[in-house]
């Protein structure tokens, strides 16, 4: 998807890191814990959903996140599929 192209890669892998952490997909915390305006947690969200790391949005509450809590290894799958996107 090359809607993905310009984000930044560390971003991502951070927030992937973040939502394993936590278990909690919320795209105000991408926010609070990233500084980055609400655009910007809106298009990450999008393409750790496209990844595969938290499910599609339900209601306005948080997002299920599909991952267990290992955050490395939680970056590096959204690192590995932003960049096969570029």
């Amino acid at each position: 998807m090359t809607r993905f192209k310009t984000l930044d890669t560390d971003l991502v892998a951070q927030a992937a890191q973040l939502l394993a952490e936590t278990q909690f997909g919320s795209i105000t915390m991408l926010q609070r814990r990233l500084s980055i305006n609400y655009a910007m947690a809106c298009r990450v969200m999008d393409a750790l959903e496209a990844a595969g790391i938290v499910g599609p949005p339900i209601g306005g509450g948080a997002r299920v996140v599909l991952i267990d809590g290992d955050g490395p290894a939680a970056a590096q799958t959204a690192t590995t599929w932003l960049t096969n996107q570029q």
